[in-house]
């Protein structure tokens, strides 16, 4: 892996992310760079994050209740990113129908079924690129990856300052 220096950002090394068994999060860099494109998913670093604790499924309607209060921060028109949860038909970037304190509900095609989950994550301003291969991915501001472990994209390194 060759070492990547860009004057402007002050970058100055480069780090390898393995989304090969499970989604990576938590990794805070200045750019994303893949082997192969594909489709990412990240938020800005300024971004909120939830823990649930339940959910429910009916009439392909999901409500997901929150670890705490969301309704300062999220809105129906909102997408969020869901990650963690055991039923993967809760995994993915939603927008949200309804907000409701501690309570979200969305559109999911799945069947109906509920239970407690206290191992999801709710990601505020979740934002899906297409990236090309070889090409560095720039944000104008910190990014937070959460790259799905079902992304095309392969061999994907994060850039960070010194």
């Amino acid at each position: 892996m060759k070492k990547y220096v860009d004057q402007k950002l002050n970058i100055v090394k480069v780090r390898p992310v393995d989304v090969s068994s499970n989604d990576f999060y938590d990794e805070n860099g200045f750019f994303v760079r893949a082997d192969t494109g594909g489709d990412l998913v990240y938020v800005p670093f300024a971004h909120r994050e939830f823990g649930t604790v339940s959910y429910s499924i009916a009439s392909n309607v999901a409500t997901i209740v929150c670890d705490q209060d969301v309704s300062s921060h999220l809105a129906a028109g909102d997408d969020v990113y869901i990650s963690g949860m055991t039923n993967t038909a809760l995994n993915g970037v939603f927008t949200l129908t309804g907000v409701d304190e501690y309570e979200i509900t969305f559109s999911v095609t799945a069947d109906n079924n509920s239970g407690n989950d206290d191992g999801g994550t709710i990601y505020q301003w979740p934002i899906t690129k297409t990236i090309e291969a070889l090409v560095k991915f720039d944000d104008p501001e910190i990014i937070k990856l959460i790259i799905s472990s079902g992304t095309t994209a392969d061999d994907i390194y994060v850039g960070y300052a010194r």
